[in-house]
């Protein structure tokens, strides 16, 4: 709690608890909490005046519906009713104190000891519009240290690219040894292996602004901008950047930093060297900014402030926007024909004589295969995880074996049983047989090509890796896999 309020207790008004403290001014207290609003004369009913109107005093509606006056108090400037001090009549009176002498009573323009300096050199007797003097460089706040140090700074940010730090120690150099010229940073820079570049550009800097080299000289044409390269990184600044380094030699010897001249800029006539409430000419009527309410769309107030009852937003058919209907119901809709039984009344989704589907994995008809809860999990043929397909696996081209395949779990797409696969099925065995083929030891189909047949030699050579007399080759394993 803070030091004003470590005397009174918590409460949401600042004299509530002085008045539970003494009871003889509780009437004053009360009076003081209402005019606030957060307490009525009862000093029990907490809040009572929030609905009441900010204007007459009287509750049931808001100060922007009041039907009385808007009461505007007490003129700030003359203390009268009745009007705001923005249409108050009587001269202002200025109640602070001169900038100048510290005299309360007038304003620094009406003290009669002041005398007005140019805002570009800071001498008396002239004004910053006509002044031909070098300008008066600010550089209290740069930081004093010596050429050296100023140095060490201007390598350390060349080193890191920073190009705000290299600027605060061009600063700090400019102001230990002022002589120094843009030209000649720029040729110091360059035999000391700067990564930072100094490039004069052309810019409009407008009436108000003139740019200023080291020395002051005011008037200069170009712009000295900071890059971290000598070549133009963005397309806008191709047309601007200077052809060659001798060129940019010639541009930096007559370019500077913007600064403000210390002018004034008549918004009357869009001219430099008066002020708006001091222009010659006739003051121009400028288009003011019609405030149009929303809801009522009369001129003059905002919809905060409109006194028409405000309309309930209500769903809108999106065929003819009227709101006494939604699209479905709208006599205005296009006729629709149902895919199923070909009535205008209803579509495909909502027809009651909808065919009914039957799903192939499990039978059932409340659903499709794509959409059967008991449809078996897909695994990778790779890894057997069941979260990607073989396409997508992680191991996909690695080297080394495969594992085994779960059998158990491979559902045949001939018969649709689990536990063997299409070249092992019955069927496709039976198949085989009717059309004449035979097979190796009677395995008909067996393996499909995955499966080396067992030959009836079983020292035959395996897949010709041995050729010699002796085979020392296993015998092929019936129904195996062979990589």
């Amino acid at each position: 709690m803070s030091d004003w309020q470590a005397g009174a207790p918590a409460s949401a008004n600042w004299d509530h608890g002085q008045a539970m403290e003494s009871t003889a001014d509780t009437n004053n207290d009360a009076a003081f909490a209402a005019a606030f609003g957060g307490q009525d004369s009862d000093m029990g009913n907490s809040g009572a005046m929030d609905n009441a109107c900010r204007n007459c005093g009287q509750e049931g509606h808001f100060a922007r519906e009041c039907p009385e006056p808007r009461k505007m108090g007490a003129c700030f400037n003359c203390g009268e009713e009745g009007h705001s001090k923005a249409e108050c009549t009587a001269p202002r009176k200025f109640k602070g104190e001169c900038r100048n002498c510290g005299e309360e009573g007038h304003m620094i323009s009406d003290c009669p000891t002041y005398v007005e300096k140019c805002k570009n050199c800071q001498q008396e007797g002239h004004n910053a519009i006509d002044c031909k003097n070098p300008m008066m460089m600010d550089r209290h706040g740069v930081a004093d240290m010596s050429e050296a140090e100023a140095w060490d700074l201007l390598k350390q940010a060349s080193n890191e690219r920073d190009i705000g730090d290299f600027k605060e120690a061009v600063q700090i150099l400019t102001k230990v040894a002022p002589d120094y010229t843009y030209p000649r940073l720029e040729k110091e820079f360059r035999d000391r292996g700067f990564n930072i570049y100094l490039i004069a550009l052309e810019k409009d800097t407008g009436e108000t602004w003139t740019n200023v080299n080291i020395q002051g000289e005011t008037g200069k044409k170009y712009v000295v901008s900071y890059f971290k390269s000598d070549k133009p990184q963005r397309p806008t600044l191709a047309n601007k950047w200077p052809a060659s380094p001798e060129e940019n030699m010639d541009r930096l010897a007559n370019a500077g930093i913007p600064l403000d001249r210390g002018v004034d800029l008549c918004r009357n006539c869009e001219k430099v060297g008066h002020k708006t409430k001091d222009c010659p000419e006739e003051k121009m009527v400028r288009e003011q900014l019609i405030v149009t309410c929303y809801l009522c769309g009369e001129q003059g107030h905002r919809v905060r402030d409109c006194t028409q009852e405000r309309k309930k937003p209500g769903r809108a058919c999106r065929i003819c926007e009227a709101e006494d209907h939604i699209a479905k119901d709208c006599p205005n809709r296009e006729k629709q024909t149902c895919r199923n039984c070909g009535a205008e009344d209803h579509m495909a989704r909502e027809c009651p004589d909808r065919e009914k589907r039957t799903c192939r994995k499990c039978g059932e008809e409340d659903h499709i295969a794509r959409e059967c809860p008991n449809a078996p999990k897909q695994t990778c043929n790779i890894c057997d995880a069941e979260d990607h397909f073989a396409k997508d696996c992680p191991k996909k081209g690695e080297p080394g074996l495969r594992p085994r395949r779960d059998w158990s779990q491979v559902v045949c797409s001939l018969c649709e049983q689990k536990g063997h696969g299409r070249a092992r099925c019955p069927q496709a065995e039976g198949t085989a047989a009717a059309n004449g083929e035979t097979a190796t030891n009677g395995n008909a189909g067996a393996g499909a090509g995955w499966e080396i047949a067992e030959t009836a030699t079983a020292g035959s050579a395996q897949g010709g890796w041995e050729q010699t007399g002796e085979s020392h080759a296993a015998p092929a394993p019936t129904g195996g896999f062979a990589w």
